[in-house]
């Protein structure tokens, strides 16, 4: 061996292609009160619920829904390291959201506990109505 030191080859950058530009999104989601994070993954889910009624919650959908909401691949993985697991569990948690401040709206207190399960209950089934198919395939 000689005492020379070894060069260490370069790291090369990945070629750029147009296929790789993000779309812009057709219509954005509401995103009153969230930061570009949960914004940007607001979008991305917005653009798969459509897809995911079809194909499902994979890879292929999520990557077709984040260059459909004008985000890399690159900031898609940042915002769903988990992939399309990371979608489904942000899917649920932002219907949680919505049906937690339904119920806010609501007089539960003055309310048996029967009719405050059956009007939990019926809130989250009114608010995942819109995208059935896409909810039963997250199941």
């Amino acid at each position: 061996m000689s005492d020379t030191p070894q060069k260490k080859p370069r790291a090369r950058k990945k070629a750029v292609s147009k296929n790789d530009k993000p779309a812009k999104a057709e219509q954005a989601p509401k995103t009153d009160g969230l930061d570009s994070t949960e914004a940007k993954k607001a979008a991305v889910l917005a653009a798969a619920l459509s897809q995911a009624a079809f194909d499902g919650f994979n890879a292929k959908v999520l990557e077709a829904a984040g260059k459909e909401a004008g985000v890399w691949k690159a900031e898609l993985a940042g915002l769903f390291p988990d992939g399309p697991l990371g979608l489904i569990e942000f899917y649920s948690r932002k219907v949680d959201t919505e049906m937690v401040e339904r119920l806010a709206q609501m007089d539960l207190p003055a309310r048996k506990i029967r009719a405050r399960i059956q009007a939990a209950v019926l809130t989250r089934l009114a608010i995942l109505k819109a995208h059935k198919e896409a909810a039963r395939r997250a199941a």
